[in-house]
């Protein structure tokens, strides 16, 4: 009531309530009076009765939902407006540290009146009971439109023969509307519902999240009498026991329209099932490090429409391996093969034996490779070599490799080497620099964009060695195309430099002043990327970005570095083309050089440009005056590092840098 008070209160000089409170003649001749007559007002009229139902509604979905409930027990009135404004329902939370046992238990009795409008439900709760009465309102089909659901399963619950039962009873009733299923096992007592289970129950599943701490083997239960399933196509398994391949041949037989598998915590000698096992309908495969919204590189969801912006080539239906990256093709209709491999993470490494039958199976198709190696000896890579003669990554476009061993640095290399359809590549921690720049990266001329993460010096010439780098690609920027170096087996059509985006993170003092300075030739760049580079000085940064580049660069990403001051940030502001900063970790920058880069993009606004952002994390000296002043003048301020979830790779950046620049 409180909270409908002050609304009330603020609409108390409306002409309809002065009339009302001249009607009675009250007289009122001090401010005390006509609080006091406000007060008595607002004891005998009933807000929902008038205010227009549109604010009712407004109101409603502000409120925090024990209030909501606490007005679905005030009146009659009060409950039919509450439960029936299908905005707040739509997606409902049944969290009992949230919300309370008893407010779960009440909520659940109160969805006779609002179960049609919930379309998302998750329900986390201890008790037996709670668990017991949502199972059966869903059985009751209280939740008719629901289409997603989440079920957290703590200590205790599912522990017993009725309550598997029960739930899987609840699901078998609203499987004609449910097409996604999240259920997250965090005990390992007693007997819990199975991927088996869901799948006999749940008919229309299209996405199944299932996660426990037991392994998996355990779990499955029962395939023998699954169906052959025909819906689903995304699948996430997450378990903290070390699972074996064996546990994941009799989903891959049931489930063969799979389009996306995600799995962790398994054992390397998964990948040999699914290189044996046929997966004609796999695009995507994620395992042992990879899941979204746990690492830096998340696996990417499937295509929210059944085409999507790509084209599979291979050396038979296109024998001079010509890249078009325009037409549209059907899911249905693509070569078979995954176009998508993410194996690993920085502290997850996988076997090159177990990985590559799978590399090679969809050599001809993967366009996108996350990958880390474990160190391969000089006899398993004699070994790969002589078992997968001239193997060759025909369709690659993007391309993250760890190559911080000497034959792990080889293999990649030969993998893409002279490929002219490889555009984004994210080289971390080289063997040997020196090799690595004139062996692979000099014959990738037709690369968009290029990350150099952990470079560390091999031998005293590395600075030199990125100097010849980055001039070779001014060079190219400053042709309208030039061939490779090498002769390209594949494709002797010319190949056009297009380099936009450069990121350079934690490379070692290799990288000096005279190395950002070879930069400033690249005329195609548009992004660029410094973190902890901290062998470069305050005034090497300050030439580079008054430089005639500094024109052209659209999204600056500067991080961790104690050589950025005042200056460079003011420096930065004065570029011509700059519509997206992103600063982060930045002891040394006060909030004069940052208002003054807020007036500057201010005015850039005014003159026609339709975006700019200001990110800025952790940069100690700015206040948050200054944070609000800029929030006044610019389209988007982002300051809380919560906000993103790594910093770098999350889709608010590739949403700042689609709106930067666009790729040729």
């Amino acid at each position: 009531m409180y909270v409908f008070g002050q609304q009330i209160q603020e609409t108390a000089h409306t002409d309809q309530k002065t009339k009302i409170i001249g009607n009675e003649k009250l007289n009122i001749t001090t401010g005390i009076e006509v609080e006091i007559t406000i007060r008595q007002f607002l004891q005998t009229v009933d807000p929902f009765q008038i205010l227009p139902k549109e604010i009712i509604a407004h109101i409603i979905t502000l409120l925090p939902q024990d209030i909501r409930i606490t007005c679905a027990q005030v009146s009659r009135s009060w409950r039919i407006q509450t439960l029936g404004c299908a905005e707040i329902w739509s997606n409902l939370k049944l969290e009992q540290a949230h919300d309370g046992n008893n407010n779960i238990r009440t909520l659940l009795l109160l969805s006779p009146y609002y179960g049609h409008h919930v379309q998302s439900l998750i329900l986390d709760t201890r008790e037996h009971n709670t668990w017991s009465l949502c199972m059966k309102k869903l059985q009751l089909n209280y939740f008719n439109q629901i289409r997603s659901l989440q079920l957290i399963v703590r200590y205790g619950i599912l522990s017993d023969e009725d309550q598997v039962l029960q739930t899987t009873a609840a699901l078998r009733e609203i499987q004609g509307t449910l097409t996604k299923l999240q259920i997250h096992i965090a005990s390992v007592q007693g007997r819990h519902i199975t991927i088996a289970h869901i799948l006999t129950s749940c008919s229309g599943l299209t996405d199944l999240y299932y996660s426990t701490i037991s392994r998996l083997s355990l779990q499955t239960g029962y395939f023998d009498e699954v169906p052959n399933y025909q819906h689903l196509v995304n699948l996430v398994l997450s378990k903290s026991v070390t699972s074996k391949e064996k546990d994941i041949q009799p989903i891959l037989e049931k489930c063969q329209q799979l389009r996306r598998l995600v799995v962790n915590g398994w054992n390397e000698s998964v990948l040999d099932t699914l290189a044996r096992f046929p997966t004609p309908n796999l695009e995507i495969l994620g395992i042992l490090g990879y899941n979204p919204g746990y690492s830096a590189y998340s696996v990417p969801q499937l295509p929210s429409s059944q085409k999507k912006k790509a084209i599979i080539t291979t050396p038979h239906n296109n024998p001079h391996n010509q890249k078009n990256d325009t037409e549209e093709i059907s899911s249905e209709n693509r070569v078979g093969g995954s176009w998508g491999l993410f194996v690993g993470e920085a502290a997850v490494a996988v076997s090159v034996s177990k990985l590559w039958p799978f590399l090679y199976k969809n050599r001809e198709t993967l366009k996108t490779i996350y990958i880390h190696m474990k160190p391969i000896t000089t006899d398993e890579l004699r070994s790969i070599n002589i078992k997968y003669p001239d193997f060759y990554l025909y369709n690659i476009t993007k391309l993250v490799a760890w190559v911080n061993h000497e034959n792990t640095q080889n293999l990649i290399s030969q993998s893409i080497q002279n490929s002219s359809t490889l555009t984004n590549l994210t080289a971390i921690k080289p063997y040997n620099v020196s090799q690595f720049i004139d062996g692979t990266l000099v014959n990738l001329p037709q690369l968009k964009q290029l990350e150099l993460q952990h470079w560390k010096n091999t031998n005293p010439d590395n600075t030199t060695d990125l100097i010849r780098l980055f001039n070779r690609f001014a060079q190219l920027s400053s042709s309208s195309s030039i061939k490779p170096t090498n002769k390209n087996m594949y494709n002797n059509k010319p190949c056009y430099s297009v380099l936009q985006s450069l990121r350079l993170r934690w490379v070692d003092k290799m990288f000096t002043d005279d190395v950002l300075a070879s930069i400033t030739g690249i005329k195609s760049l548009c992004h660029i990327e410094l973190t902890s580079i901290n062998h470069i000085t305050t005034e090497g940064l300050r030439k580079f970005f008054t430089s005639p580049l500094a024109d052209q660069l659209k999204l600056v990403d500067i991080a961790f570095m104690d050589a950025v001051t005042d200056d460079v940030i003011i420096s930065i502001g004065n570029m011509k083309n700059v519509n997206t900063i992103w600063l982060q970790g930045l002891d040394f920058i006060t909030d004069d050089s940052i208002c003054s880069v807020v007036d500057k993009l201010a005015l850039s606004n005014k003159n026609g440009k339709k975006w700019t952002t200001l990110a800025l994390f952790k940069c100690g000296s700015i206040t948050q005056g200054c944070i609000s002043y800029a929030k006044t003048k610019i389209t988007r301020v982002v300051h809380n590092i919560e906000e993103i979830q790594d910093g770098r790779y999350t889709p608010l950046i590739e949403k700042l840098t689609k709106a930067s620049y666009t790729l040729i």
